[in-house]
């Protein structure tokens, strides 16, 4: 093997037809013929000879267990067996002449058709080595280098390998900080490619001026089909020249400029180029700042564009104006199937807002549309099961609120109230009506409004809202079926006065005893009720009996 230990001048592409050169494959043990006489006959027979002195053949009856390299050892010595494949032998012949410790990942994924790398921080020469065995590698089609810290320098290593490695159809090297240089270089290799088809450049730290290089590559390359360039920083200026490599390019099939800061001008030039593509099937725009300029835009894009199949605008700062605006493009556009709008400023009405559009024109193809959490209210469940009864359409979207909910933030139960679950629910009941000054004849005649003798869960849950039971919503129901003990359906009169009597006659035995208060079963809701009607500030401090003070013993 050739000896540059201390060349650092060379590219990949030398060193690597210099270890092809060098690598010369180790020949079998010849054999010659001898001539022995026997009896004054002539015959011949087969000897083996070495040709090597110093060697000695092994001994066929020792059977040799495979070699396998080791990547822990740090002894330059060490050779790689016989039966490697002959790109890893260049990566290891290449590490060893760079003066770096190969990674097991690009090694073993050298013989593999995704060759992955992720986690790993790699140097100038460790992505050197790597592109030497990449460059006349005909197993890997797609290679993934993900979160190696490179910098934009080495990439003109791997341009390398991209102008003349013609089985590679998938790039992948995301968050690796490319910047300029790399940005620069990276188009630059695959202008003329005609070979791959994905390229991912997510999170690379692209600038404004940085999309110019892609606006060339869109503009000349002819093979690619995915091109994903989230989490860059295009911002105005970048969509415009991004956007006029939209308009001229006719391959692109998959695009991803999400989280690029895109707004304004440069997201009115791309929803402009887009009314001019006719090949792009899906567009991902989200977590940029379209606001009503580029849905404006792209609402009359779309009413030219005859491709696009799949459209991502969530969190773009779009308000129910933005979406009427964006809406009113679609009206003839049946080829548009989904639509990504969610974590927008839309209410419940820009929600429905939506599907009164597509019941007022049938025309429109979409079958999917995503709202992510925005919440809705009961009519926009009726108006969706309404247009689902004529067509397919799946919708996603937040929480259902009725008009009667519980305020935002004081739906979910406490600590306390779901300590008030697990006790007795008629004890919890003459608790709360001894503290809101409440009799029992009074509270059910106040309820019962036809003078039965009982009255149901939903009008008894009614009744207590009315008088201030201070309980989320949630836990009023629960609170409510727990005192329905037969479990009929309703509240008996009966049943109030029975469990009123056993409260009395619980509250007098603890007057006679000397046990803690606090420690019993009264004791404890009376602590949680208090506390709870302290923080619904439904009655002032000074109305409440002090924890220590036991209740009166005469109830209702």
């Amino acid at each position: 093997m050739c000896a540059l230990r201390d060349n650092r001048t060379l590219s990949a592409v030398s060193l690597a037809c210099q270890y092809r050169l060098a690598v010369v494959p180790k020949r079998p043990p010849m054999r010659r013929l001898t001539r022995p006489k026997k009896h004054g006959e002539q015959r011949f027979s087969l000897e083996l000879v070495k040709v090597n002195e110093d060697e000695t053949p092994p001994d066929s009856a020792e059977v040799e267990e495979e070699e396998v390299f080791n990547f822990d050892s740090d002894d330059d010595c060490d050779a790689p067996p016989d039966d490697m494949d002959l790109s890893q032998r260049y990566y290891l012949h290449s590490c060893k002449d760079l003066h770096v410790h190969p990674t097991r990942s690009v090694f073993e994924g050298l013989v593999h058709e995704k060759l992955s790398c992720k986690g790993n921080v790699l140097m100038s020469d460790d992505v050197k080595a790597a592109t030497i065995a990449l460059v006349g590698n005909s197993c890997v089609e797609t290679i993934v280098f993900e979160g190696n810290e490179m910098g934009g320098g080495p990439m003109v290593f791997f341009s390398a390998v991209f102008s003349r490695n013609i089985y590679i159809t998938e790039i992948r090297i995301r968050w690796n900080s490319l910047g300029s240089v790399g940005a620069r270089t990276i188009c630059a290799s695959l202008e003329k490619n005609m070979h791959v088809r994905i390229l991912d450049l997510t999170g690379n730290k692209f600038g404004e001026e940085d999309a110019m290089y892609f606006r060339d590559l869109m503009e000349e390359n002819s093979a690619m089909y995915e091109l994903h360039l989230g989490h860059n920083y295009f911002r105005e200026k970048g969509g415009e020249h991004l956007a006029y490599g939209i308009k001229e390019n006719d391959f692109l099939r998959v695009l991803d400029l999400s989280w690029n800061h895109l707004r304004l001008e440069g997201a009115a030039a791309i929803g402009k180029a887009l009314a001019e593509n006719i090949n792009l099937e899906v567009l991902n725009l989200s977590w940029n700042g379209l606001y009503l300029q580029g849905a404006t835009s792209i609402s009359a894009a779309l009413a030219k564009n005859q491709s696009l199949r799949e459209l991502d605008i969530s969190c773009n700062r779009l308000s129910e104006k933005c979406v009427a605006s964006f809406l009113t493009g679609m009206r003839n556009n049946t080829t548009l199937k989904k639509l990504k709008i969610g974590r927008n400023h839309l209410t419940h009405i820009g929600a429905s807002m939506v599907l009164e559009f597509i019941k007022k024109h049938p025309k429109v193809g979409l079958d999917y549309i995503e709202l992510g959490d925005q919440h809705v209210e009961d009519d926009f469940i009726s108006l969706l099961k309404e247009i689902q009864s004529t067509r397919p359409l799946h919708v996603v979207f937040g929480k259902v609120w009725s008009p009667d909910r519980d305020p935002i933030g004081k739906q979910d139960a406490t600590e306390d109230e779901l300590a008030l679950l697990n006790e007795n629910a008629h004890y919890v009941l003459m608790e709360f009506m001894r503290v809101q000054k409440l009799r029992l004849v009074d509270l059910f005649h106040q309820m019962d409004k036809n003078n039965s003798t009982g009255i149901s869960v939903a009008e008894f849950q009614q009744g207590l809202q009315a008088v201030g039971i201070p309980l989320k919503k949630r836990t009023l129901e629960k609170f409510v079926q727990a005192c329905d003990t037969d479990k009929n359906g309703e509240i008996d009169f009966s049943e109030l006065l029975e469990a009123n009597r056993r409260y009395k006659e619980e509250v007098r035995r603890l007057a006679r005893v000397n046990t803690p208060f606090e420690t019993t079963d009264i004791g404890r809701i009376q602590k949680l009720v208090q506390k709870i009607m302290l923080n619904s500030r439904e009655v002032p401090k000074h109305h409440l009996p002090k924890e220590d003070e036991k209740p009166d013993p005469v109830i209702g």
